[in-house]
């Protein structure tokens, strides 16, 4: 027991010792400056806690303060770590990172050139880099699995647009809400749409791509599908002072009942994987899709007193437990497994390769001015089937492309989405085409709403 608790303390007398073998023997003294040897070691010693703990040296929290203060704003990544690599956990929705084609666990290899690997960037200094002055470019080298080669893509900063609800309803009465974060109005745009929706027979809240935010949103939003006074989950960190446990419950007065799924992936961030974690662990909706990112800590920024305050750590002081169990590193799992079909290795290449030759928007261009009521009732719902678009087959002809027919088609679906998105200056979403997690939340609401799915052409991929 007391080579157990000599163990726990922290050792001094080896950091002592260092500095009296580097002061008598290292031979390059410039390169032994104790200040800059001190702050290393201090991040050094934050960086082995977990990824979102580290030292924050004074240019750090000048810029953190600009950060918050919004005369900094980035590029939409949340940045996260798996292992020893940095990448993108989540990306916001309609933010610069989103527009260039960054995606969830798209790995983060360099910043203006700067290696963030080698040189052993803590996440606080990666976001830090990642915030510019509006208009300002950043330029990340980024690999995605299934590349060849990692890209380098030049992203310009702007502030983010703000969290709001997509909402539709589907065929049978099934609300479909995919909130683009959780924050300052977001749960009462959700109560709205639940409200105009009228007789629901069913909710499905899609939390991918989501990178989570407002604690008290968070409970705001649970509460609608949760009656006042049930128990959601508790914060627990070990001092009192900053970090007292704490109980939270839903407030609502009254919950929609209606059967529910949610869908969730690997971006999944944050508070978002807390609400995924209470509605499943509560019974109260299927998580339908992947597991989560695995972020479910509590940071927070103490000031060290040693260096005058110009200098701080930020630690992990608290966690959320859910049923008494925690999701933080493992994230959480889905009741219905959803493994969303990878396309093989060599075919992302060759659909970037249309997209930048802009194939896709000189198709659209030329047919949706004569066609276009055709083509709005393709992007809805096309079957799988490319023949149903004029003059197709000539233009994937003309593409000379080793991609096949339905690969051409299901680009040109994605691209014609966003099109008419923009005509109508509003998103179409809910894809029951392409959409396989989609297609499985709703057969898991319908099995419990009593809803016949054969009553609709547009479930016809549904099972």
């Amino acid at each position: 027991a007391e080579g157990g608790e000599h163990r726990r303390k922290f050792d001094d007398a080896i950091l002592d010792e260092m500095r009296l073998v580097i002061n008598t023997y290292y031979v390059d003294q410039h390169k032994g400056s104790y200040e800059r040897l001190s702050a290393e070691s201090a991040r050094g010693v934050a960086a082995a806690l977990d990824p979102y703990c580290a030292y924050a040296g004074e240019k750090d929290l000048l810029t953190l303060q600009d950060r918050i203060s919004g005369r900094l704003v980035g590029v939409g990544l949340v940045v996260g770590r798996k292992g020893f690599i940095p990448v993108a956990a989540s990306v916001m929705h309609e933010s610069p990172a989103a527009e260039a084609g960054f995606r969830p666990l798209d790995e983060i290899w360099e910043i203006d050139g700067q290696k963030i690997i080698e040189d052993g960037l803590s996440l606080l200094e990666i976001e830090n880099l990642l915030h510019r002055l509006p208009g300002k470019t950043v330029k990340i080298k980024v690999y995605r699995r299934g590349w060849f080669t990692p890209k380098e893509v030049t992203v310009a900063c702007r502030a983010p647009e703000p969290a709001r609800v997509l909402a539709a309803v589907l065929p049978g009465g099934i609300l479909y809400a995919k909130p683009t974060g959780i924050a300052s109005g977001v749960p009462e745009s959700l109560a709205a749409e639940i409200a105009k929706a009228g007789d629901l027979k069913g909710v499905i809240l899609d939390l991918r791509n989501n990178p989570g935010g407002s604690l008290a949103d968070t409970v705001a939003l649970l509460g609608l599908f949760l009656p006042k006074g049930s128990a959601l989950f508790r914060t627990e960190g070990r001092d009192k002072a900053i970090a007292a446990a704490e109980e939270y419950a839903s407030g609502s007065e009254s919950a929609v009942k209606a059967p529910a799924a949610v869908l969730i992936d690997k971006g999944t961030f944050g508070t978002a994987e807390l609400a995924a974690a209470v509605l499943k662990s509560r019974g109260r909706a299927q998580a339908v899709g992947e597991a989560t990112f695995g972020k479910g800590s509590v940071q927070q920024i103490l000031m060290l007193a040693s260096t005058g305050r110009r200098t701080g750590v930020m630690l992990t002081v608290a966690r959320y437990y859910v049923g008494g169990a925690v999701f933080d590193g493992t994230g959480v799992a889905p009741d219905v497994q959803v493994d969303v079909p990878q396309p093989e290795i060599w075919k992302p290449e060759l659909v970037d390769e249309i997209l930048e030759k802009k194939h896709d928007a000189r198709y659209i261009e030329s047919h949706m001015a004569a066609e276009g009521g055709l083509l709005r009732k393709l992007a809805a719902f096309d079957e799988r089937n490319w023949s149903l678009y004029p003059g197709f087959e000539e233009w994937h002809k003309s593409l000379n492309t080793h991609l096949d027919m339905d690969d051409t088609r299901a680009l040109l679906r994605r691209s014609l989405r966003k099109h008419i998105g923009r005509l109508d200056g509003k998103q179409m979403i809910a894809d029951l085409v392409e959409d396989s997690v989609l297609q499985k939340a709703v057969a898991s609401v319908a099995s419990r709403a009593g809803i016949d799915l054969s009553s609709a052409a547009e479930y016809k991929f549904v099972k």
